[in-house]
């Protein structure tokens, strides 16, 4: 009977065996699926491994450029969880590159709080490597931006060092020569001898480089900050000339590099009208020194001829009044010596009161005349008090 139940329910197997199939293969393409998840992380870790030991050392002069090169070509722009995972990890060989990688992202999107952010999390496990020193310039030089103006100091120095400690690198070479622009730029008082540093080191790049459009808006915005205004619009017109303009990049390029020559052609409209105005200045000054000049002769001359009039009246009273010529001579010089004192006097305080230059030898010369006139009066009158006592 068994048997029979068994020829039976035979008649229902091809339609469990197709359920069975059907369950299998659905167990397999998910064991396939999740297998295939899996060995894809992997390979995504394995891929930045496998990225970054192709780069050449940090200290070769092509280390920056080809990173920058590998992180725009693999999107790392839309990966940096992923990459801060892998320099989270410090088991894995080529960390540095991971953080550099962070800090080229950051650099694209011009994100200086979070590149200064990714500096003060990992920056310290890296000071042995030699390019830290531009990293730190970097990470001042962005803090100069958000208005720490004094930042750029220290950005300038670890530049410096970075330039001593990779002479042949060109990217630290412009990265020092757009550091010290930015700075002048930005109201940092930069030496003039530092500028000129900073032109023969990006002339150094641009021996080895001529192309490089970037190299020639810099060196534009560096003759501005020298006043050679014409120097500036050419280059920076140069750099213009030479950026393709065929993707995104090289389109924002473009449009910083027009910002650039904007700002220096009113530069130039600035030093117009500065020129204008201190001329205007000049001018007016000059103007109210003359007026100042003719107000102090007038009333030198008013002082004059009252002086000159009361010495004629008292001359003229005093021959009337007084008979003996020696008492009418020594009374007549004595009044005059006076008088001339006086004015020495009025005419010191008039100078001294207004911006008009007085010359003390005039000054002296009045008072010595006057006093010449009194110790003749005295001399010549042979006395001291006045006539009518």
């Amino acid at each position: 009977m068994y048997q029979a139940d068994l020829l039976h329910t035979s008649i229902d197997m091809p339609n469990a065996k197709k359920c069975l199939l059907d369950w299998v293969l659905m167990l397999k393409m998910r064991g396939e699926d999740y297998m295939s998840r899996r060995r894809g992380g992997i390979v995504k870790r394995l891929n930045l491994e496998t990225l970054f030991c192709g780069l050449p050392t940090e200290d070769n002069n092509q280390y920056t450029v080809e990173l920058k090169k590998m992180v725009l070509d693999n999107d790392f722009l839309n990966k940096e969880t992923e990459i801060e995972n892998y320099l989270l990890n410090k088991q894995n060989r080529y960390r540095f590159a991971a953080f550099y990688s962070l800090l080229i992202v950051c650099r694209e999107y011009n994100n200086y709080s979070k590149y200064n952010e990714y500096v003060e999390k990992y920056a310290t496990q890296f000071s042995q490597v030699k390019l830290y020193k531009i990293v730190m310039s970097t990470y001042y030089r962005n803090k100069g931006i958000l208005g720490d103006l004094g930042a750029y100091r220290n950005a300038i120095r670890f530049a410096e060092e970075a330039c001593t400690m990779l002479p042949d690198n060109l990217a630290v070479k412009h990265h020092f020569a757009e550091l010290i622009v930015l700075a002048d730029e930005e109201g940092t008082n930069i030496h003039i001898k530092t500028i000129n540093k900073a032109i023969e080191r990006l002339d150094d790049v641009m021996y080895v480089n001529p192309n490089h459009a970037k190299y020639y808006c810099t060196l534009g915005r560096l003759f501005a900050c020298l006043g050679d205004y014409n120097q500036g619009i050419k280059n920076v017109r140069k750099a213009l000339d030479l950026e393709r303009g065929d993707n995104k990049d090289s389109l924002i390029r473009i449009g910083q590099y027009n910002y650039y020559l904007l700002q220096i052609k009113m530069l130039i409209e600035n030093n117009k009208v500065d020129s204008k105005m201190g001329k205007f200045n000049s001018d007016f000054e000059q103007m109210k020194n003359d007026l100042d000049s003719m107000k102090t002769q007038y009333l030198e001359y008013l002082a004059f001829f009252s002086s000159v009039l009361a010495f004629v009246l008292i001359t003229v009273n005093v021959v009337v009044s007084v008979n003996n010529f020696n008492k009418c001579t020594g009374i007549v010089l004595m009044f005059a010596g006076a008088l001339v004192v006086v004015f020495g006097v009025f005419r010191m305080l008039l100078y001294y009161s207004s911006s008009i230059k007085f010359s003390i030898l005039k000054i002296i010369f009045s008072y010595v005349t006057g006093f010449l006139f009194l110790i003749a009066g005295f001399v010549i009158g042979n006395q001291l008090y006045v006539y009518w006592l």
